[in-house]
């Protein structure tokens, strides 16, 4: 196995690095699109109406935001602890918080911070070490992805009960979402029990192929997912507790706006409507933006009982306590740390390279 480290991307060609940018222009403009033509024909007292959202909301909505972000962080340094890498708690959130910034400023959404985040840990890492940071994101998406496609199966008979009120589009939707989640979870389940599908000839030619091609780091990711599955209880805690505590608040979010705006939506189908929402947001834009509102107005209009002139408030209002959010995370890009990101184990400088044994 090839074990080149290569965590943090080579510097970008002329034609790579426009590709990348007419990238980002296509999906902002997209996102873009999308949010003026739900908003098409809004005169100005719904703006008014955005804007007479109550402090008692505003403070909520706030706090919910920053807990998903305190209790998104602490996974994460778990999962850093895991591959043998230390970092305070408090590093971990400005650490977080700046890729949601640069997810916002830099080509590539999300990924586009991931990247950034990845590398400010990489700089401080053995050379050795570098490729498992990126790791550690990697599994965070995958733990947070079942954890959001466990609430909306969760909450799926939900469907049922408004199944008459659902229009065509809002169908579509469904049908979409509900094999995706599924897929999702038993693709996640099949990366932590990889070992047992490379048993299947097929399968295991094609990983080797794969692996072959990215230069061994497959099968340093799978190994990674081998390290992982040894914690599988822990693993399995912070996928509920994602669910709870990350996913459930930012449904909160979208509620507590709604009921401060004088309206009354079912609370669970709104938990439903938001968690597929945020689903849709997974999709190329500028940071989900565009796709998760025109969701949750589909979803809510047809099952929390949301007046359909109406139900874009509280999802503007998320929308815009998110922008805000992720906004403020550029604060924390002139803060450095001192203290080097550095392995918990002693290991010799000629075993770098090397995952540490499950």
């Amino acid at each position: 196995m090839n074990n080149t480290d290569s965590s943090i991307p080579p510097t970008q060609t002329p034609v790579q690095r426009a590709k990348s940018i007419l990238f980002f222009v296509l999906k902002l403009a997209l996102a873009a699109g999308i949010i003026w033509w739900l908003l098409r024909d809004k005169d100005a007292t719904f703006f008014e109406k955005l804007l007479s959202i109550p402090v008692w909301a505003i403070v909520v909505i706030a706090l919910c935001q920053v807990f998903q972000h305190l209790v998104a962080a602490a996974r994460w340094k778990y999962l850093l602890k895991i591959q043998q890498i230390s970092i305070s708690f408090f590093e971990a959130v400005v650490l977080n918080w700046k890729s949601f910034f640069y997810s916002l400023v830099l080509p590539g959404g999300a990924l586009g911070g991931d990247v950034v985040k990845v590398a400010m840990i990489c700089q401080r890492l053995p050379k050795g070490k570098r490729l498992e940071p990126a790791f550690t994101i990697f599994i965070d998406r995958v733990i947070g992805m079942v954890s959001l496609f466990g609430m909306i199966l969760l909450l799926s008979p939900l469907v049922w009960v408004h199944y008459e009120n659902l229009r065509p589009e809002a169908l579509m939707i469904i049908i979409v979402l509900l094999p995706v989640c599924v897929m999702g979870i038993l693709c996640a389940f099949g990366l932590f029990f990889h070992r047992e599908f490379s048993r299947i000839t097929l399968f295991k030619k094609i990983i080797d192929w794969v692996d072959q091609k990215s230069h061994g780091k497959i099968e340093r990711l799978l190994e990674s997912f081998d390290l992982y599955r040894s914690a599988m209880l822990p693993i399995i805690f912070w996928t509920v507790l994602g669910m709870f505590f990350i996913h459930l608040p930012a449904a909160i979010i979208i509620y507590v706006a709604a009921v401060a705006l004088g309206f009354a939506p079912l609370f669970f189908e709104t938990v439903f409507c938001t968690s597929a929402a945020n689903t849709a947001g997974m999709l190329p834009s500028f940071g989900g933006f565009g796709f998760r509102e025109f969701t949750n107005q589909v979803l809510m209009t047809d099952m929390a009982s949301m007046p359909s002139e109406s139900v874009l408030l509280p999802v503007m209002a998320y929308m815009a306590m998110l922008l805000i959010f992720n906004l403020l995370g550029g604060v924390w890009v002139f803060i450095t740390f001192k203290t080097s990101v550095a392995p918990q184990s002693t290991e010799d400088e000629s075993d770098h390279d090397a995952l540490p044994s499950a």
